[in-house]
């Protein structure tokens, strides 16, 4: 077999928070994917017209080394086993066999897995199938602070055929495992970019920022708060959007109380809901942190944003460098830095036309860089390059 047909698995697809994993197999050109998922959450229609390319894991997604809640007993009992038995992240005795089954009727020359967790997940299933196995690391598969993913992690990452991860950053801490460099690729999760047309030119009226994030210490979103209730003192017509939701909104709430319908919060929204809502907006604001939770491997909203021509400010966090040219296509700023995040908004409110210039920018290097299919193809390609190679050895 010449051209390989890879098993695609990720825990979950939809075409709401998880669209990227389904970007990157529409955009496949030379090989036919199998989409293998614990959980399918895409539109009923859209199930049954992909159910041939589609199979479902039995059960669902769990870790059974760790139990979230519960009697602390149990926790202690699960985290001991975890410490000791050989693979406690690898795929069940249930799992397994479906697996197996389903190898049977559509047999991979490839095992692409998506995030760390899965890779572990089918390693073992992947070495008794003989077939090579690319992990493309998203982020927190990489830092999350588990001692027993950290051991197992550390322990197996050299039978990973390739690794493919989506900001340069994580790089380093890979090589620091162990992992050659030289088997790492650079592939970001980028965005449908024929399907983001550029926004009309700034409207009339007060300039609007947006922020588009889950509600959680490490997207930094009361600092962006902070940031704008800061600006607002000489710009008093700005308003802050937030779209998402998640644990701190409540919190969130409070201190934006004394900014009145200043802020205003939309909620978690659909995809295309929240598309049009950076359309409508003049700035993108992002103020991820490395910590707690982070940092930031890649901000997909940061390039659907650059691609409706919106410039960005972010912070230097993780993935974001990568992504947004400082005085080019937006401002970067340093963590935590309330004060300096506060000016580069203040300076973009202050000039539409720098905005309008940053936003042109930031829609070209989406275009040539983030363009999502130019990117599954690039992803396609060492996923051919590594079946080829496991043939030749």
């Amino acid at each position: 077999m010449t051209t390989p047909q890879p098993w695609m698995a990720c825990v979950r697809v939809n075409r709401h928070d998880k669209a990227y994993f389904l970007h990157q197999m529409d955009g496949f050109a030379q090989t036919e994917p199998l989409l293998v998922v614990w959980e399918d959450a895409r539109p009923l229609d859209e199930r049954k017209t992909q159910a041939d390319r589609t199979a479902l894991v039995p059960g669902p997604w769990e870790t059974r080394w760790a139990v979230p809640g519960g009697h602390r007993l149990m926790q202690l009992w699960k985290r001991l086993r975890g410490a000791v038995i050989a693979a406690p992240l690898a795929a069940g005795r249930t799992e397994t066999h479906a697996l197996m089954a389903l190898a049977q009727s559509h047999p991979p020359s490839v095992i692409y897995a998506h995030t760390g967790f899965v890779g572990l997940r089918l390693l073992p299933l992947a070495q008794r199938l003989g077939v090579p196995l690319v992990v493309h690391f998203h982020g927190l598969d990489i830092n999350i602070s588990d001692p027993v993913y950290q051991r197992v992690l550390r322990c197996e990452i050299h039978h990973f055929d390739r690794i493919v991860v989506v900001g340069n950053w994580m790089i380093a801490p890979l090589v620091a495992m162990g992992y050659d460099a030289d088997r790492i690729d650079v592939v970001p999760m980028g965005a449908p970019i024929e399907d983001l047309p550029i926004a009309a030119p700034a409207r009339d009226g007060p300039v609007r920022f947006i922020a588009v994030a889950r509600m959680i210490p490490y997207k930094g979103l009361d600092r962006t708060i902070a940031a704008f209730a800061q600006m607002r003192g000489t710009h008093q017509a700005s308003e802050l959007h937030l779209v998402g939701d998640g644990p701190q909104r409540a919190a969130l709430e409070r201190q934006a109380a004394p900014l009145g319908k200043a802020v205003v919060f939309h909620g978690s929204r659909p995809s295309v809901d929240t598309l049009a809502l950076i359309a409508g907006s003049d700035v993108l604001v992002h103020h991820a942190l490395d910590h707690p939770g982070g940092p930031e491997a890649f901000g997909v909203v940061i390039t659907e944003a650059m691609a409706r021509g919106l410039p960005v400010v972010g912070t230097r966090c993780g993935g974001l460098p990568d992504q947004i040219v400082d005085g080019e296509t937006g401002l970067l700023v340093d963590q935590n830095d309330v004060d300096g995040m506060a000016a580069a908004m203040a300076r973009l409110a202050d000039d539409p036309d720098l905005r309008a210039a940053m936003g042109q920018a930031g829609r070209a290097r989406a275009v040539e860089v983030f363009d999502a299919h130019a990117l599954a193809r690039r992803a396609e390609d060492v996923l051919i390059e590594v079946t080829k190679a496991r043939l030749r050895g």
